[in-house]
C-alpha cells in the first residue's frame, strides 16, 4: 500500500502531510520523529536497536514512541510495567501484528483472513512434535550431527588445503559455522547421496545478510528499501522448494509433517511453502547461535566456572559409563542432559546477561494505559505498543558480580535431592558390598557429592553476601 502511495504524487503528498499532521496529544507518551518524512528514525533503530532504546530512555524516560517508516510504536522501558499491558488483552492484540509482519518479513501470503482455513490452528499443533518423544528424537539428531560437523571440520577427518595445523577463527563465526549446519541437517535432513550439503557456506552467508536486515523488516519498512535483501531472501527461499526438500533423507517429523500440512492447500504455491521453511530455519538458528557464543564466551572468561561444568560433565558420563576420548563420539541423551545443571545455570547465566525480549502489541482501538498508581498514557488505534524486557535494572547491575550464586540458588534443591541419593547409593553399596567396579561408581559419586557440598556452602556464603 505504502510502495503503491510513494510512487504516486498524490501518495507522497498524503504520506508527508499524515507524517506532518501527527502530533502529540495530551496524556500520549513524548514523541520523537525523524528529520525524514515516513522513514523517521528507522535507520537508526536499525543499525543498533539496543543502543537507540538505551538513548531515548536515558532523554525521554521509560515510556516514549518512536516514528519508524511510517508507523508510530511506543515502547515501554521498565520491565516492571508488564503486568498492565496483560490486563489489556482486549485493547492490546499480537496476531494482528504477527499475521502481518511474518508474511511480509518471510515472503508468504497471510495465514489468517480465511484464505487459508484451519492452516493457523494446524501449524500450532504441529509445534507439539518438538515436545516428548519428540524432542528426545531431535535432540539424538542434534547430537549426531554436532560430532559430524566437529569431527570433519576440526578434528582432522577432513584435511585443510593448507595441510592441516592450527586454524584461527573468530569465536563467533565458529559457533555459527557449527550449529547452523548441526541443526540444518537436523531440521531439514541431508542430500541423499551425501552426509553434508555442499553448498551450506553460501546459504549460511546468505541467511547472515537476511538477518542483518532482521529488525528493519520486523520494522515493517519496505523490504524494497533495503536494498538486495529481497534478492537474498529469494535465494534463501528457493533452497526450501518442494522438489528439492523431498528429495533429502533424515528430514525431522515436524518438518515433514508441515510440508505435508502446507501441501494441503492448493493456494499456495511452491515458493510460499518453500517461504514457510525459511521461517523454520531463522526461528531454529536466529537466536541459538548469538545464544551458543555467548555461553561459550562467558565459560571461556571464567576458568573456574568452566571447569565445574567439565566436571559435571565427566561425572554424568560416569556414571552412563561413557568412556571420553577424542577418538569415540559422545551423545548425550534427553536425561543425561537434564542432569547437567551446572551448565544449564552457565547458559541460563549468558542469557540473562546478553539478551532481551521484546513483547509487541497493536492497539485496537483509542484507550488510556494505566502503568501505575500515579501515571496512565494514551493509544490510539492501530498504534504499535513494544514492550522491553532486559537484565538493565539496578537490581541486576547490583548483582552482576554475584552470577555464580544465582546460578547455586536455582538449583540448591538439586544438590540436596543429589546428596540424598548418592548417600542413600552408599549405604546400598555397603550393606550388599557389590561389585569393584560398582565401588569405583559410588567412590567418584561420593566425591562429586564434596564437589557439590563445596559448592553448595559457596552458595550460603554468597546468599549471605548478598543479603548484607
Amino acid at each position: 500500500r505504502w510502495r503503491n502511495e510513494l510512487l504516486a504524487p498524490r501518495g507522497i503528498r498524503n504520506a508527508v502531510w499524515n507524517d506532518v499532521s501527527c502530533v502529540r496529544r495530551d496524556g500520549e507518551p513524548p514523541l520523537i520523529k525523524g528529520w525524514i518524512p515516513f522513514v523517521g528514525k528507522a535507520l537508526e533503530f536499525g543499525r543498533d536497536a539496543h543502543k537507540f532504546l538505551e538513548e531515548h530512555k536515558k532523554k525521554f524516560g521509560d515510556v516514549f514512541t518512536v516514528q519508524i517508516a511510517g508507523k508510530y510504536m511506543t515502547f515501554i522501558m521498565d520491565p516492571l510495567l508488564y503486568p498492565s499491558i496483560t490486563r489489556h488483552g482486549r485493547q492490546l492484540d499480537f496476531h494482528e501484528f504477527s499475521d502481518k509482519v511474518a508474511p511480509d518479513t518471510f515472503g508468504y501470503p497471510p495465514v489468517l483472513g480465511g484464505k487459508f482455513p484451519g492452516m493457523h490452528e494446524q501449524i500450532h499443533r504441529c509445534y507439539k512434535l518438538l515436545q516428548g518423544d519428540g524432542l528426545s528424537a531431535l535432540t539424538e539428531s542434534m547430537m549426531g550431527n554436532l560430532m559430524l560437523v566437529f569431527r570433519q571440520d576440526h578434528l582432522g577427518e577432513r584435511p585443510e588445503e593448507e595441510g592441516g595445523g592450527w586454524r584461527s577463527v573468530s569465536m563467533y563465526e565458529f559457533c555459527n559455522a557449527i550449529m547452523f549446519e548441526a541443526t540444518f541437517l537436523t531440521m531439514f535432513g541431508r542430500p541423499a547421496s551425501d552426509s553434508r550439503h555442499a553448498d551450506m557456506a553460501r546459504l549460511r552467508g546468505d541467511f547472515v545478510q537476511f538477518d542483518t536486515m532482521f529488525p528493519l523488516l520486523i520494522a515493517q519498512i519496505p523490504i524494497w528499501l533495503l536494498g538486495r535483501t529481497k534478492a537474498v531472501r529469494d535465494k534463501l527461499i528457493d533452497y526450501f522448494l518442494p522438489h528439492k526438500l523431498s528429495s533429502w533423507s533424515d528430514t525431522s517429523l515436524f518438518i515433514r509433517t508441515r510440508s505435508e500440512l502446507l501441501d494441503q492447500y492448493e493456494a499456495l504455491k511452491d515458493v510460499d511453502k518453500a517461504a514457510h521453511h525459511l521461517t523454520i530455519l531463522w526461528a531454529s538458528v536466529g537466536n541459538t547461535v548469538p545464544a551458543t557464543f555467548w555461553a561459550l564466551y562467558y565459560l571461556l572468561s571464567h576458568p573456574e566456572d568452566l571447569q565445574v561444568v567439565r566436571q559435571e560433565l565427566q561425572f554424568v558420563l560416569r556414571l552412563s559409563r561413557v568412556q571420553f576420548s577424542r577418538d569415540r563420539d559422545v551423545r548425550l541423551d534427553r536425561d543425561q542432559l537434564e542432569q547437567l545443571v551446572y551448565l544449564e545455570s552457565a547458559i541460563n547465566e549468558s542469557l540473562r546477561l546478553s539478551s532481551a525480549s521484546i513483547n509487541i502489541r497493536v492497539a485496537q482501538e483509542d484507550f488510556g494505559l494505566r502503568l501505575d498508581g500515579e501515571r496512565s498514557v494514551h493509544y490510539r488505534v492501530l498504534q504499535t505498543l513494544q514492550s522491553s524486557y532486559r537484565a538493565t535494572t539496578e537490581y541486576y547491575r547490583v548483582l552482576q558480580a554475584t552470577e555464580y550464586y544465582r546460578a547455586l540458588q536455582s538449583h540448591y534443591r538439586v544438590l540436596q535431592s543429589s546428596y540424598r541419593v548418592l548417600q542413600s547409593t552408599t549405604e546400598q553399596y555397603i550393606a550388599v558390598q557389590s561389585t569393584t567396579e560398582n565401588y569405583r561408581v559410588i567412590q567418584s559419586s561420593t566425591e562429586y557429592y564434596r564437589a557439590l557440598h563445596s559448592s553448595t556452602e559457596h552458595y550460603r556464603v554468597l546468599q549471605s553476601s548478598t543479603e548484607y
